[in-house]
């Protein structure tokens, strides 16, 4: 009886002692975040004049794993495991000392074993020094051929910088980029600060205290070339959070190159690091910026930005108002009321001879510009088109009125929000808008202009589509597909704003960036097929209108067009 009654006092002991260490472990995991209690990476380059890169762990609380998500690959980075207010420390059945090197073994990576996606989970005990142990379960992710940057400032100043909705509080950090092999490109200090409408203040307003993946703008007291680019003092840091394939603003902004676009943003993908912790896959472009390395205009020409009228009447901005548009004066930032009032004057000229007809509106605007334009906005079915992000500039007031710079393009190529039933490739995308009072949307109704549009999709376009999505669609998810996979996991958790991807249903494993670009090619197909036939035979076509689906966020209706 004793015997059974102690066996009991045993048992309740180790329930006691296992809840404990369970309680302890979220504690634990905490201030593993704050880097108090806190085992570490360190990633230095092969062969490469290079710095020590501190690399913290991301701890998932959700699955209560920690993972490391680490630059480059092994093939090209050393990584040395370190753990500084701990004793011991054991991952697997390996025990590490303090500077012993991760092998291949341990690290996780697109097609790791054959598998696709890397699957490699190992348990490890750590050994605080007040002799405390510490169980749970580690990753350790690797981002392949993306190249790295590294920031550091103040942990609170960066607190501040994500906190604010405005974008008005900026932080300054230290920088260094890295190429994919480790070999540090440049360095210095740079200024950070938010980026973005939607994907910022309306998550922020919709998500309270929610960590999402924010964008950033960067700034340097002189002009740089980071990635590769050329050199701008300006950059934005793009999260394509609305965007899961992380692929169609590199697509179209490749696209608008090809065709012969004027002033299109370089950009390259980098991982980016903030204080040691990883925030993610971005988009690095220039930003659309009269000066300082990116776009030249003379002392009295002007750039505007067509946008919502919310978020072009803020506090303190200058902006034109036509008919039902809004126009944001980005250059010149103060102009006096006569500058000011000649810009308005000017804006609604051209409006206006778009109703006068194609050979008015030519005489005013750099026809061109504005048929490469409306292709990129309509092949590609950009939601914001004709709404949003929408730049024309003039390098002077006795120059032609150009369309662009292009921006913004994540709410493109069949993008959930935006459900017909699968009809959407064969339409007329911004013929189908709501709201008429748009320049694209009415130019759409001019029939000399729509035929010089159908006759440069036929030289020129349809070809470069081709050649967009078989060479640079698959060379771009070739590239970013062990960064791509390393991003999806860091914001497993964060919002989900829109219908995500369904892998199960495409017969993929999660985070398969394979089975979404197949998907993004087969509509690129069908949407080329369509034009095609369009382009060479309009009047075989005729309109049917659809409205939008139940889900859908859309302010169109869909023009569909059929073969009589």
């Amino acid at each position: 009886m004793k015997k059974s009654k102690k066996s009991v006092f045993v048992l309740l002991s180790l329930c006691v002692v296992a809840l404990a260490l369970f309680a302890f472990i979220p504690f634990y995991q905490e201030k593993l975040n704050d880097n108090d209690v806190s085992f570490y990476v360190v990633a230095e380059s092969k062969g490469q004049p290079s710095d020590e890169l501190k690399i913290y762990p991301y701890y998932d609380s959700e699955g209560e794993k920690t993972y490391f998500f680490l630059p480059g690959n092994s093939e090209s980075y050393e990584y040395k495991m370190f753990f500084g207010n701990a004793k011991e420390l054991k991952i697997g059945d390996v025990s590490f000392s303090p500077g012993d090197i991760l092998d291949d073994s341990f690290l996780n990576y697109y097609g790791k074993k054959n598998t696709g996606l890397g699957e490699l989970e190992f348990d490890y005990e750590l050994l605080d020094k007040k002799g405390e142990k510490v169980l749970g379960n580690v990753f350790f992710l690797t981002g392949g051929e993306v190249s790295t940057m590294y920031l550091v400032s103040g942990k609170d100043s960066m607190e501040k910088v994500d906190g604010d909705p405005l974008h008005n509080i900026t932080a300054t950090a230290d920088y260094s980029v890295y190429d994919p092999l480790g070999a540090k490109e440049t360095s210095g200090k740079l200024k950070i600060s938010g980026h973005g409408n939607s994907t910022w203040t309306e998550l922020m307003e919709e998500f309270p205290g929610q960590e999402f993946k924010r964008s950033y703008n960067i700034s340097f007291n002189e002009k740089k070339s980071i990635l590769g680019m050329k050199s701008a003092g300006n950059y934005v840091l793009l999260s394509n959070f609305y965007d899961e394939s992380e692929l169609k603003n590199y697509l179209v902004l490749d696209m608008a190159r090809r065709i012969g676009v004027d002033n299109v943003p370089d950009c390259e993908y980098v991982n980016l690091y903030i204080n040691g912790e990883y925030r993610g896959l971005y988009l690095a472009a220039q930003k659309i910026k009269e000066g300082n390395g990116f776009l030249k205009i003379s002392s009295d020409g002007y750039l505007a930005k067509f946008d919502y009228e919310e978020r072009v009447k803020t506090e303190g901005s200058v902006y034109a108002e036509t008919e039902g548009l809004f126009a944001k004066i980005q250059y010149p930032s103060e102009p006096d009321q006569e500058r000011l009032a000649q810009i308005k004057e000017d804006i609604c000229k051209v409006e206006d001879s778009i109703k006068e007809g194609e050979e008015e509106f030519s005489d005013l605007a750099d026809e061109r510009s504005f048929i490469k334009y409306y292709l990129l906005q309509e092949f590609f079915e950009n939601g914001d088109a004709d709404r949003a992000s929408q730049y024309v500039y003039k390098n002077g007031m006795k120059d032609k009125l150009v369309a662009g710079p292009v921006w913004d393009f994540d709410l493109s190529m069949g993008h959930p929000w935006f459900s017909y039933g699968g009809n959407e490739a064969n339409a007329l995308w911004i013929k189908g808008l709501v709201d008429e009072s748009g320049w694209l949307r009415k130019l759409s109704d001019d029939e000399a202009f729509m035929e010089k549009t159908r006759m440069f999709y036929r030289n020129n376009f349809s070809e470069m589509v081709s050649y967009i999505e078989y060479h640079v669609l698959i060379s771009v998810i070739e590239s970013i597909k062990d960064s791509y996979y390393m991003d999806m996991i860091r914001y497993e958790n964060g919002p989900v704003y829109y219908d995500r991807y369904d892998y199960e249903m495409h017969g993929a494993q999660k985070y398969d960036l394979f089975s979404i670009a197949e998907d993004i090619q087969a509509w690129l197909c069908s949407r080329k097929s369509f034009w095609d036939d369009y382009a060479d035979n309009p009047d075989q076509f005729e309109e049917e209108i659809q409205e939008p689906g139940e889900d859908t966020r859309s302010i169109r209706k869909l023009i569909l067009m059929i073969k009589k």
